[in-house]
């Protein structure tokens, strides 16, 4: 496959020094640390990138390279802890010819990059990632600052497949720290938790920061997110229950151009604030019958609020189930799953029913990131096995289709700069089948302080995507990682 990469091997040693410093672990999730101790924070994270857009030609096809070095300090144990950390941000030939005039619009991550970052090819940046301090006694916290946050796992279960499964399918829906991307996000405020036994309540009230794709991301926004979670979960002799209650609302006074199926005049002529309400929870749950270990999960959403001049109404709802058992070769674990976000139906009434997907990491729900939880409907089936315990393995496949064909196929994880409405559209076109994607992944933990990550994806474009881009629609992403951490 015929890659423009840019001179890519060249420029190495420019990346590398661009971002020569060090983070914490991918998602945004601090290493353990020892308690009452100063301990520093270093990582870096290297990403090659390729991409083919949909037979795009030229423009679709690229390669390209970043980093992320993240750096500083932090202390935990006894009542008071603190972090400090910085982080710096390289990018190495990002297409110059990927932003295409509408409906086209940006072929792929590399294109957004380019033009999140003014329009340049390598842009590098240092900003403050995080900078908190945190205050806890007898099961109470108070953190204040700038900090990551995920929601959906403000509680760990014991039982490791369920916390598996509540990392992989149930956090950062909505709220994420966008841990894919090298720029990745933060939040300005304050969060608490009180915990008794197996329960927990989380409330944060909080501003997301610039970030994501955009190099430059030591503003605030003048966006708000307020959040509150009351979780409990229930471990008996066959298995593990968790269960989480959520509301959760945002409110965007940027004036931007909102993103929805309303002709372009409508749109800007509206730009009273976003307000919605989202009020939600989920429970999942492991169960071993016999040699089998049985999980489910089920998780919904429903919407309320102001879209500008629109009322907001939407809802989403997942249900996901998966067997493990004892006879399966390397630890074999097959899952599936439906999910069902609202769509807006009609264009020219007074109602916006397309669920919105406030702040997330969206690429743990759609791992080759041409679409989101908005607008969406997806049926999927992985299996994933460890051949040793260094190594796993992940495949799967997703049908991916619109669930309104009047609405649009929307792109995009929220929120991250001041003049981007955060999410993008582009046309159904009166179709709902959207892709098949399907994709496997490679995770190897190299060394104690080295992990590899490889994956690649391939998407046979629907109705939705050939009435967009002409041709076969067929598209692919892969990329190769290294993290090295202290």
């Amino acid at each position: 496959m015929p890659f423009r990469i840019q001179n890519l091997a060249s420029r190495a040693a420019a990346l590398l020094l661009a971002a020569i410093s060090t983070a914490p672990l991918a998602q945004g999730q601090a290493p353990a640390l020892p308690t009452t101790a100063v301990q520093p924070i270093l990582q870096l994270r290297l990403r090659a990138e390729s991409s083919d857009w949909f037979d795009q030609g030229p423009e679709g096809r690229y390669g390209l390279g970043h980093a992320l070095a993240r750096f500083g300090a932090t202390h935990t144990g006894g009542t008071w802890s603190w972090r400090l950390e910085g982080a710096a941000v390289a990018f190495v030939g990002l297409p110059t010819d990927a932003v295409q005039p509408a409906p086209a619009g940006a072929l792929g991550l590399g294109a957004v990059y380019y033009a999140s970052n003014d329009r340049q090819s390598n842009p590098a940046a240092v900003f403050l990632r995080q900078g908190w301090l945190r205050w806890a006694r007898a099961g109470q916290a108070v953190r204040l600052g700038r900090f990551e946050f995920s929601d959906g796992l403000e509680r760990a279960p014991k039982d490791p497949s369920l916390l598996a499964l509540k990392t992989q399918r149930v956090g950062q829906r909505l709220i994420g720290p966008f841990g894919f991307s090298p720029v990745q996000r933060a939040f300005d405020g304050g969060h608490y938790t009180l915990t008794r036994g197996a329960t927990n309540l989380t409330l944060v009230a909080a501003r997301p920061t610039v970030g994501a794709f955009r190099a430059r991301a030591q503003e605030g926004l003048d966006v708000d997110v307020a959040y509150a979670a009351l979780g409990r979960g229930r471990v008996t002799e066959k298995g593990e229950l968790d269960a989480r209650l959520f509301a959760l609302w945002y409110a965007d006074r940027r004036g931007t151009v909102p993103t929805d199926n309303r002709p372009l005049a409508l749109r800007q002529a509206d730009r009273g604030p976003i307000r919605v309400a989202t009020f939600g929870g989920h429970v999942a749950g492991v169960l071993r019958v016999g040699e089998s270990k049985l999980d489910g999960l089920v998780w919904g959403a429903v919407q309320t609020g102001d879209w500008g001049a629109l009322a907001q109404r939407a809802d989403a709802l997942a249900i996901e189930g998966g067997l493990q058992h004892q006879a399966f070769p390397w630890a074999l674990w097959l899952r599936g799953g439906w999910l069902r976000t609202s769509g807006d139906a009609n264009a020219s009434d007074a109602r916006h029913g397309t669920f919105f997907q406030v702040t997330p990491t969206p690429r743990g729900y759609a791992r080759f990131p041409f679409y989101n939880l908005m607008n969406s409907g997806e049926l999927f089936a992985t299996a994933s096995v460890k051949p040793s315990a260094t190594v796993s393995l992940r495949a799967g496949v997703h049908a991916v289709s619109l669930t309104e064909p009047a609405d649009l196929w929307y792109l995009g994880g929220g929120a991250f700069e001041r003049g981007t409405f955060g999410y993008v559209g582009r046309p159904a076109s009166g179709a709902s089948a959207l892709a098949t994607v399907t994709d496997l992944s490679l995770s190897w933990q190299a060394r104690r302080r080295i992990a590899v990550e490889l994956y690649a994806a391939h998407a046979r474009g629907g109705e939705v995507i050939r009435g967009v881009y002409g041709g076969s629609g067929g598209g692919s992403f892969l990329f190769a990682e290294t993290t090295i951490s202290r």
